[in-house]
């Protein structure tokens, strides 16, 4: 019995490795080390928006910015012109406007979130959306985006401002 114990754990552990690393995402955050691991502009700065938001306590889980969050989306569902290139993606946000995308991979935080989506990652893609730049993002959810701490993560990654 001890024996088919150590021989299914060792699958176990094997299987996850192996799945661990050829099912990584192409850009992640990772939460306990703080590093950064991406291949583009838009994913590192992606990625560097859930790092500014965990260094903020999560600030995406806020009631305050889930409160700009649903007021910006009321706002522009009544003002069609005052929609941007992103007011869509804001208005129908996976897990906030519809439901979360569906995760498969039981190695990944989201699976066992219930799928993609959510304030955390609508913080996240903001930033990317803005390229970075507190100018292009939505006036009253920009001041919950620590700009500077963004900019200096991506020249920290190569990416500049």
């Amino acid at each position: 019995m001890r024996i088919f114990s150590l021989v299914t754990l060792s699958v176990f552990v094997v299987f996850g490795l192996v799945f661990g690393i050829f099912l990584k995402p192409p850009a992640y955050f990772d939460y306990t080390t703080g590093a950064i691991y991406c291949t583009n502009r838009a994913d590192c700065l992606h990625e560097a928006g859930h790092k500014a938001d965990q260094s903020k306590g999560w600030i995406s889980q806020s009631k305050d910015f889930r409160d700009n969050v649903n007021a910006y989306r009321f706002l522009i569902y009544e003002h069609p012109e005052l929609r941007d290139a992103h007011s869509w993606d804001i208005l129908s946000y996976p897990g906030i406007g519809s439901p979360r995308g569906t995760e498969t991979n039981p190695f990944s935080t989201t699976f066992w979130e219930g799928g993609w989506g959510g304030y955390s990652e609508l913080y996240a893609d903001i930033v990317r959306w803005a390229d970075g730049d507190p100018h292009k993002c939505p006036a009253n959810l920009s001041n919950f985006i620590d700009w500077d701490f963004v900019g200096n993560e991506m020249e920290g990654l190569g990416y500049g401002r």
